[in-house]
């Protein structure tokens, strides 16, 4: 682990963190309570996109700083959000079929991905963060 890692992780810092991955986090929660209000299409783009977005800041903050944690976990949010239009749509199946199970599925696995940083450090080098 270097400092430059450690100065170019976003999620090091509290204000980015909760601008990058916070505000999504708050969309995705906010679906509860809108979803009875909106059409079906609207809240299956807020969720997709909601999971897009944290799944990129995840990608670059790993391009940027090497986190272990967002090599993984960027990925899956990608994918995730990837399978819930395409349950949304159609393609899995019923529209709509797996979409809980999906979003629930993909949350679970990208928080496990810190088990990660437990055994080998926050940036793979078996160091933990300062």
């Amino acid at each position: 682990m270097t400092d430059q890692q450690v100065q170019t992780d976003i999620s090091n810092r509290p204000l980015p963190f909760a601008i990058v991955w916070g505000i999504p986090i708050a969309v995705l929660f906010s679906t509860n309570f809108t979803q009875a209000y909106l059409p079906p299409a609207v809240t299956l783009l807020t969720v997709a996109g909601a999971l897009a977005w944290m799944g990129l800041s995840c990608v670059i903050n790993a391009v940027r700083c090497g986190r272990l944690h967002c090599k993984f976990s960027g990925p899956i949010f990608l994918l995730g959000s990837g399978a819930i239009l395409a349950s949304g749509f159609g393609f899995l199946g019923s529209p709509g079929l797996f979409i809980n199970e999906i979003l629930w599925g993909t949350v679970i696995l990208a928080l496990s991905t810190y088990g990660l940083e437990w055994i080998w450090g926050p940036y793979g080098t078996g160091r933990k963060a300062r």
